[in-house]
């Protein structure tokens, strides 16, 4: 084998390798991504809550159920579903701080990673105020001590 031959393929053995990374996280994006709002889907939040339960840094958990989604999809189809989930995740996400995690739960489902419990309150207020949707309050260590049983709550 020539130099050059060898030089080649050595070139194109680093880019498929690079390709095939860059494919491998792709897909890794795409399986914990929701793909109409951009955020983390239950398997990406439960990733981001397993790491924080192992961090060991309190947290509280916002659920939010929108209110009348059933009706929205009913009367104006799920394009226009579709597109108010697409709306709410940004409405939610102003009404966080930076460090603080939106996720598109499943549904009308979205859940809140809050860093601490004590603004909690606040903030779920905040976004009740920004979205008409029903809304929970779990705490680790407090409530639960395990990802499963945190997201059971």
């Amino acid at each position: 084998m020539t130099i050059a031959l060898a030089a080649a393929l050595a070139i194109a053995l680093i880019v498929i390798t690079r390709l095939v990374h860059a494919h491998r996280a792709s897909l890794e994006y795409q399986r914990q991504t929701d793909p109409l709002t951009g955020l983390p889907n239950r398997a990406g939040f439960e990733a981001i809550v397993e790491d924080r339960i192992t961090s060991d840094i309190p947290f509280s958990i916002v659920w939010l159920d929108l209110d009348g989604f059933r009706r929205v999809n009913e009367l104006h189809g799920h394009a226009s579903g579709d597109l108010l989930l697409a709306q709410v995740g940004p409405r939610i996400q102003r009404c966080v701080r930076s460090g603080d995690t939106v996720a598109r739960f499943g549904g009308a489902q979205f859940l809140v990673l809050l860093l601490g419990h004590e603004s909690a309150p606040g903030i779920t207020s905040r976004i009740l105020n920004s979205v008409s949707a029903s809304a929970g309050i779990s705490r680790y260590p407090n409530d639960a001590e395990t990802a499963a049983e945190l997201l059971l709550l």
